[in-house]
């Protein structure tokens, strides 16, 4: 009696869903004509807001640092821009986030001399920097880098230069409007150059010159400062070698004299 009565209560069960579906598609048929308002109004919005929402380019480029320990190498490249290394000569290799948005080192990026045009020049036509710079500062109208090295540039350039590594760099509060990112990953040591523009070519280009920028002050510096200490220790070595030779004539001269 009770594995029946299960079975029943099972069954009214099951016809009450199906009696339920039935009343909500005769409901839904019933209104088609708000539903297809609505239908429309959401279609309309997600339309409109593809639309004005402009179309971005990422880029991607993963790199690894080798030897990011001792005093040499990374070290090296940090101490270029006042970073000092940890005790022991273990470098930190989230300073290289704080490296990529230094000013010396996006100025290279935006007037690297084999672009033409350079990045610079790119960000500002793309975005109408000149337009939205000119409405708050009459100044801008036409304006154009004249100099491309930060010592060079004058009130309007340095100016201008701010608000482009603003640009890259993005808000503080709002990373994500960055034009460029650097992460890294702990687990496998990668570093991770992301960037996002309205253009496909400044999205490339931000993030190689990024890359040969870092790779220039990281290799070439530091075999700059290597040759250095070499040329010092061989003249060292040479001002050492000329002493032994002198004092070495000196006592052949001695022994001469005093042969007898």
């Amino acid at each position: 009696m009770e594995e029946n009565k299960t079975y029943e209560d099972d069954e009214i069960t099951l016809k009450e869903l199906i009696l339920k579906i039935k009343e909500y598609i005769h409901e839904i048929w019933n209104n088609k004509l708000i539903n297809i308002i609505l239908v429309l109004i959401f279609l309309s919005f997600f339309s409109y807001k593809a639309l004005v929402t402009p179309t971005t380019y990422s880029a991607n480029l993963k790199f690894i640092v080798e030897g990011q320990s001792g005093g040499s190498g990374l070290g090296g490249l940090l101490g270029q821009f006042g970073f000092r290394t940890g005790g022991g000569g273990k470098t930190n290799p989230f300073q290289i986030q704080e490296i990529s948005k230094s000013s010396t080192l996006l100025a290279d990026v935006l007037f690297d001399k084999n672009d033409s045009p350079n990045l610079a020049e790119e960000i500002i036509t793309q975005y109408m920097l000149v337009e939205k710079w000119s409405e708050k500062n009459p100044s801008f109208i036409g304006f154009q880098f004249k100099n491309k090295k930060i010592n060079d540039f004058d009130t309007l350039e340095i100016k201008a230069f701010k608000s482009l590594v603003s640009m890259i760099n993005g808000p503080e509060k709002s990373p994500d409007l960055a034009l460029q990112t650097i992460k890294f990953n702990e687990d496998n040591g990668l570093f991770t150059i992301s960037t996002n523009s309205l253009s496909e070519d400044i999205s490339l280009k931000l993030a190689h010159n990024t890359y040969n920028r870092l790779k220039y002050f990281y290799e070439e510096k530091t075999l700059e400062n290597q040759r250095r200490t070499r040329d010092l220790l061989k003249t060292k070595v040479d001002s050492l070698d000329a002493v032994i030779k002198a004092k070495y004539f000196q006592a052949a001269r001695f022994q001469d004299r005093n042969r007898d």
